[in-house]
C-alpha cells in the first residue's frame, strides 16, 4: 500500500476506534472455538510465540494494552505521542512505530486508556499482534479468511469505501460473559493492481477491541451486531 494509502486506511481504522478490554490469561476464551479444526491455517495461526506475552488483548512490543492503562504508562514504553485529537469527549493519541506500526488509543480526560487500534502498513512485524484464546492473530499476516476458519461464529461486515479505498471487518465476540468484540479489517485500494481481489484473503492491515455494547450502537452497523 502507498503512504497515501496508509493514511487512508488509518483515517478510517480511527474512526472505528470505540473501547478496549480487561486483561484474561489464556485459554479463558476458549469458549465457542472449533477445537477439533487442526488445518494449516489454524497450525500457522496458533503458533507457541514462546516469548511473546499469551494475555488476551493487544499487544505491541512489550506493552499489552486494556482499559484503565494511563497515557503516562504507555508514554513510557513508546515515547511521546506523534499526533493528537478530539471527538466527543475524549482525546485519541497515536504513536508512529518503526515498520510502518500505528497505534491509536483513546484516552477519558483523566488520561485512563478507553480504546485502542493497531494497524500496519509495511511487512509483518511480531511486535504487534492479538491474542484470542489460545490463538495469535497478526497484522499483514493473516487474513480475515484465516480467523474465519479459527472463529466461525464471527461476522462479517459489509464492504465499504472511503476516500480511494475500500475496507472489511470481521467480528468475533469473545471476552467475560461475551462482552468484547475483536476487528480484524483489510483494505485495498480502488483501482489499484491489487483492485477487485477478494477482502477476505487479503492480510489484515488493522486490529481493534471493542465493547459489543458500543459495537451495536455504531451506524452504520453494516450488517453486523451481537445480541
Amino acid at each position: 500500500m502507498n503512504p497515501r494509502s496508509s493514511l487512508a486506511a488509518g483515517a478510517v481504522a480511527l474512526s472505528l476506534i470505540i473501547p478496549s478490554v480487561i486483561a484474561a490469561k489464556v485459554p479463558s476464551y476458549a469458549q465457542g472455538i472449533e477445537s477439533g479444526w487442526h488445518g494449516n491455517i489454524a497450525s500457522s495461526i496458533q503458533n507457541t510465540l514462546a516469548n511473546q506475552s499469551r494475555l488476551q488483548g493487544l499487544h505491541i512490543n512489550d506493552l499489552h494494552l486494556y482499559p484503565g492503562v494511563s497515557i503516562d504508562h504507555i508514554r513510557g514504553k513508546l515515547g511521546p505521542d506523534n499526533e493528537r485529537f478530539k471527538v466527543d469527549g475524549s482525546v485519541i493519541y497515536i504513536w508512529n512505530i518503526a515498520n510502518k506500526i500505528r497505534l491509536a488509543g483513546e484516552f477519558d480526560e483523566i488520561g485512563s486508556l478507553l480504546s485502542v487500534t493497531i494497524s500496519v502498513a509495511g511487512a509483518w512485524d511480531d511486535r504487534a499482534y492479538a491474542v484470542m484464546g489460545d490463538s495469535f492473530i497478526r497484522p499483514a499476516k493473516d487474513s480475515i479468511r484465516d480467523i474465519q476458519h479459527l472463529f466461525p461464529y464471527g461476522c462479517l461486515e459489509k464492504k465499504w469505501g472511503a476516500e480511494n479505498m475500500e475496507f472489511q471487518r470481521f467480528l468475533v465476540q469473545g471476552g467475560p460473559e461475551g462482552t468484547w468484540a475483536y476487528g480484524f479489517s483489510s483494505d485495498l485500494e480502488i483501482g489499484g493492481e491489487s483492485g477487485g481481489k477478494d477482502l477476505t484473503r487479503v492480510p489484515i492491515s488493522s486490529i481493534e477491541l471493542l465493547y459489543v455494547d458500543k459495537l451495536n450502537a455504531q451506524d452504520p452497523r453494516r450488517g453486523c451486531s451481537f445480541w
